[in-house]
């Protein structure tokens, strides 16, 4: 009976470890800070926007470094990125990649590949920030991070229809009183390096 429980064990983590590696970037993000897709409901209204193209302002140097982190579209047509504007990265000889606080603002934009112009979806003052985004579509793009209110971290995420050209919020019940570890650099800069 003993050996049994113990082969039933190993066979959960194992089976555990591996549903966690099928998991999309939104699935691991929720799992990263014990959160349910449940816990989410829409905040306001949705809003429009408009494309505002204009050179992508990153220096080539720098875009090698940012590569790995861009989130491409299923053609590699278009590419987001969340990090380059408030986060600096260092390399070192080795190729290990480390990072360091820059604007304490971020801005997320949408890049086109072959042209590389650029338009913000998104610029963030201090009290919200993005940790990670996903494409849902080609035209559907999910952005998942953090508002601040009242000194609580509230799991927030904004989603992008370019068809439609609208976004909506959606906030998570669930709040932390203390900022929540970084997903960034637990996972993000850990499965880079």
């Amino acid at each position: 009976m003993k050996h049994l429980k113990f082969i039933l064990l190993i066979l959960v983590l194992t089976l555990s470890s591996a549903f966690h590696k099928d998991l999309n970037e939104y699935g691991k993000w929720l799992k990263f800070h014990h959160i349910t897709d449940e816990s989410f409901a829409p905040f306001g209204k949705e809003q429009s926007f408009t494309f505002q193209w204009k050179p992508f302002e990153l220096k080539n140097a720098e875009q090698t470094l940012f590569n790995k982190l861009y989130y491409y579209n299923s053609d590699s047509s278009q590419f987001l990125d969340l990090y380059s504007y408030n986060i600096q990265l260092h390399s070192d000889a080795k190729g290990h990649i480390t990072s360091s606080m820059g604007d304490p603002d971020s801005k997320i934009q949408l890049i086109q590949s072959k042209t590389k112009q650029a338009t913000t979806l998104l610029f963030l003052g201090t009290i919200e920030y993005v940790e990670t985004a996903i494409w849902r579509t080609d035209k559907q793009v999910e952005f998942f991070g953090f508002t601040i209110e009242n000194e609580k971290y509230i799991p927030t995420y904004w989603k992008f229809d370019f068809d439609k050209m609208i976004f909506k919020v959606c906030k998570s019940t669930k709040e932390f009183k203390d900022k929540p570890s970084s997903y960034f650099k637990e996972v993000i800069l850990e499965e880079l390096n």
